[in-house]
């Protein structure tokens, strides 16, 4: 069989590519290889759904027969590729050979795995998708202590969503802080507060160290500042790596990422890789903004066979933290960038800039209700770059 062109994956990055390529070619034969159900939702509903009460089947905003209908694709769900072949143009999916003109590679990244004992391991859930999502609820009906592990974008968002939820939060982190590598400390001091008002419990520059499940269901945790916890279940949020396997066996360059150049082609020919999985310009860039800008080059690429690709452009790109109870808008400097933030206003309404050594605005956090700043502090740091 032969398409024209063949996504590997159905996130929001393979979907929102096919949505943005049918602006330009209502005809393009497209083929989504996916290992899920396929279904269409909106990954960032996954960390606000529990205050919500929504379940799994909730966040579907349209199942893959609608979405093969409404943009005229095909669609095989849980499907694995087994072998790609760039020389040949072709992928092996359950025995059957597919052949292409282009290929995107949207494999996203899995959530990274500590190790756990055996018995509390079994209570171990990330939530990286819809389908950890419902396996997560199910297991957490009924219980109402959770450890969350790991205290960044992703572990902040749960811990307010399942605190809003009613459930008794335990935040575990090696970290110093929240949100330490995206805000100043009085940014992450405010949004501990705030959240400490909802119950929120926190122990900083902490690991688990020793666990096992008792007698009465519950999991026993020691933490490594010596600290003792009780709780019925534990999420883990401590980063995401790369899905790199299918392309790093078919030769296709890898880093961090899948690299590509500022047209996200791959290191193989007519082979392109879009979201979590690619690395562009040495960095894996897991934000909506960077997405949609990369979706937005890409469909203009694969929709103009005769001209010249088109090069995606990074500007500034806020980051939104969606913790309701005290929200927050960052664009982070970059990390090597030696300088110092300068904090004004009253917790938990704060305005951060960062200004190198050279006296630059090289970047901003903007809390409460000092979101309304976002665009004034975003065309001023455009203006400075």
């Amino acid at each position: 069989m032969e398409f024209y062109l063949i996504v590997v994956g159905s996130g929001l990055a393979g979907y929102g590519l096919i949505e943005e390529i049918r602006h330009y070619s209502k005809d393009m034969s497209i083929l989504i290889l996916t290992e899920d159900d396929g279904h269409y939702y909106s990954k960032p509903a996954l960390s606000t759904g529990f205050s919500q009460s929504l379940s799994a089947d909730d966040l579907v905003d349209k199942t893959a027969a609608q979405m093969a209908e409404e943009f005229n694709i095909d669609i095989k769900s849980f499907t694995t590729v087994t072998e790609l072949n760039p020389e040949l143009n072709q992928l092996r999916v359950d025995g059957v050979t597919y052949n292409y003109k282009k290929l995107v590679l949207a494999t996203g990244a899995s959530p990274i795995r500590l190790s756990w004992p055996e018995d509390v391991n079994s209570m171990v859930f990330p939530i990286n998708n819809r389908l950890e999502y419902q396996e997560f609820s199910h297991k957490l009906t009924g219980k109402n202590r959770v450890a969350v592990i790991g205290s960044g974008l992703v572990g902040a968002e749960y811990a307010n969503d399942l605190a809003m939820a009613g459930k008794q939060v335990s935040v575990i982190s090696m970290d110093e802080r929240l949100l330490q590598r995206l805000v100043p400390c009085q940014i992450s001091d405010a949004l501990q507060t705030r959240l400490g008002d909802l119950g929120v419990r926190f122990e900083f520059d902490s690991k688990v160290i020793a666990g096992h499940l008792n007698t009465e269901q519950e999991l026993e945790l020691t933490l490594s500042n010596g600290q003792q916890l009780k709780v019925d279940i534990i999420l883990s949020a401590v980063g995401l790596s790369p899905n790199l396997h299918l392309a790093a066996e078919a030769g296709i360059a890898t880093g961090h990422g899948i690299k590509v150049d500022l047209s996200l082609q791959t290191s193989a020919k007519n082979v392109y890789a879009l979201g979590d999985c690619a690395e562009i310009q040495g960095l894996v860039r897991m934000y909506l903004i960077p997405l949609n800008l990369s979706i937005k080059a890409l469909a203009r690429t694969l929709t103009a066979a005769d001209e010249l690709p088109v090069k995606v452009s990074f500007g500034a790109m806020p980051v939104l933290v969606k913790t309701p109870s005290c929200g927050i808008v960052c664009v982070p400097p970059p990390s090597e960038l030696k300088g110092q933030w300068r904090v004004a206003g009253e917790a938990p309404h704060l305005q951060a800039e960062f200004v190198d050594e050279e006296g630059k605005l090289s970047g901003f956090a903007l809390s409460g209700k000092k979101l309304l700043q976002r665009m004034t502090m975003l065309r001023q740091l455009t203006g400075n770059q």
